[in-house]
């Protein structure tokens, strides 16, 4: 059985699990995620929905010149959601599910997106101690891999695609991260790693090895 939770006392409803859920959209006519994030945090007690509310909807808002007042920047769409499971274990789960759009695209607004949530983590923490968060990522398959590899190589490197032959893929689940390893047609080795903000391929760290230094 799912149920709404009537579980509340003065300071608020009880939660066992809180989960916020971010994608950065074009607009409601263009749903399709371009980054997503998600914040997770067990209270395990009752939690003041009204100051959670208030500060996930700030995430999009700037203070006024000295006035108390907030301004927003940003468009976006919040849903809010509290279940309660009694399927075996009892737990209440609350869920927050975010989309914000205008030009966040734009890598420069995906980063003050982060930024905004950075922020909202860490008055989480202070609250709540252990609060995870980061990027959500769909899996890239290794041809996705391969190809964001050898172009970051001829944009870093000035080693044309053709000129390129690849040597292995791989990625990183806890940084949310890809990497690929090529070799030129002078058998220069050639080393990427990367994540993807706004839809783009955004360069970590890279290497090259020249083929006499090969063991």
């Amino acid at each position: 059985m799912v149920q709404e939770s009537l579980r509340d006392d003065e300071s608020g409803p009880y939660a066992d699990r809180v989960v916020f859920r971010v994608d950065t959209i074009e607009s409601p006519m263009e749903p399709a995620p371009i980054d997503r994030y998600q914040i997770d945090f067990n209270p395990g007690g009752s939690i003041d929905l009204g100051w959670l509310r208030a500060e996930v909807e700030n995430i999009n808002s700037f203070p006024s010149s000295g006035d108390g007042f907030r301004v927003q920047s940003r468009n976006y769409i919040l849903r809010e959601r509290r279940t309660h499971f009694s399927w075996g274990a009892d737990a209440t789960q609350v869920e927050f599910y975010m989309q914000i759009g205008e030009s966040v695209a734009q890598i420069g607004g995906v980063l003050a997106v982060e930024h905004a949530l950075e922020e909202l983590v860490a008055k989480l923490r202070d609250r709540f101690g252990n609060v995870r968060f980061g990027p959500v990522v769909d899996d890239m398959s290794d041809a996705e891999i391969e190809a964001q590899a050898i172009n970051l190589v001829e944009l870093n490197y000035s080693v044309p695609a053709y000129e390129q032959t690849l040597v292995e893929t791989g990625s990183n689940e806890q940084e949310n991260t890809y990497s690929g390893i090529t070799r030129g047609a002078d058998g220069t080795t050639y080393g990427v790693t990367f994540s993807i903000r706004g839809g783009e391929a955004m360069l970590v760290a890279k290497f090259r090895r020249p083929a006499s230094s090969r063991s």
